[in-house]
């Protein structure tokens, strides 16, 4: 009777094994198929960030290469430099045609802003 029973046992463990294995997948199959969908979308993420840098990047060099007046070391921001890095940051060059680096990106997204020229308060000195 005790060999009956343990080859009883044998049959049904296979069976529970499977049970168990498809348990396991469904827990398991969200998990998975979240990091392969998101690892997915790191790379085009990923992509542009670094075009978005790129573009910074040379945008930020035209600027201080053309915004300098002269030999007087003045920035002088005209409206034309403005511009001119603007389509350099989005386009690629400073004509302003042509396709976009990123597919969404505009020129209106873009801002050149002049930091030193935020006019500081000169401070008064008293004496008491």
């Amino acid at each position: 009777m005790m060999r009956s029973r343990n080859h009883e046992l044998r049959f049904r463990a296979p069976s529970r094994q499977r049970g168990l294995a498809l348990v396991e997948f469904v827990v398991t199959a969200p998990f998975v198929l979240l990091l392969l969908l998101g690892s997915a979308e790191i790379g085009p993420a990923l992509i542009h960030y670094s075009t978005l840098t790129y573009a910074v990047r040379d945008a930020t060099r035209f600027v201080t290469t053309h915004a300098l007046n002269g030999t007087t070391g003045v920035v002088e921001l005209t409206s034309t430099t403005v511009t001119q890095a603007q389509n350099l940051a989005v386009y690629g060059h400073i004509g302003g045609t042509g396709n976009a680096r990123l597919p969404s990106l505009q020129t209106s997204h873009v801002a050149v802003n002049d930091v030193g020229a935020v006019a500081v308060p000169p401070v008064a000195l008293t004496s008491s």
